[in-house]
């Protein structure tokens, strides 16, 4: 059997979809979706507006991610997360002096531990959401 294209009629046009397309029923205009970046980090590193979900393995000593300026960033959520069991930290810091809900980093030790953070561009902090 051949795979079908999917069409969906909007506001009197047929719109085909392709694998992977999302379609917005205001405009009938179709984007593509992206895959998110998923990483995984054992030493200390400054993220970019590339990363999307960073998995932290602390098995080797303490890993501290910096995050970039909150003032630039690109306003998404960044994931991260400690994957291992280790007694060690995943520490994340806040760029130059900036906060994370007020402190200047979040750090855990428990395995599967998860924070996503979301930029404010006017602020210049991060919050955990």
């Amino acid at each position: 059997m051949a795979a079908q294209t999917p069409l969906v009629k909007v506001d009197g046009k047929y719109v085909t979809l392709d694998a992977g397309d999302t379609l917005d029923l205001t405009t009938g205009q179709r984007a593509a979706i992206t895959a998110l970046s998923v990483s995984t980090k054992t030493a200390a590193f400054t993220i970019t507006d590339a990363n999307d979900v960073i998995l932290v393995g602390a098995t080797s000593g303490a890993v501290t991610i910096t995050l970039h300026a909150a003032a630039t960033a690109k306003q998404k959520p960044y994931n991260f997360k400690k994957i291992d069991s280790s007694a060690n930290a995943m520490t994340i810091d806040g760029n130059a002096s900036e906060t994370i809900d007020g402190a200047t980093t979040k750090s855990t030790t428990i395995q599967y531990t998860n924070f996503t953070l979301v930029p404010n561009n006017t602020t210049g902090a991060w919050s955990i959401v």
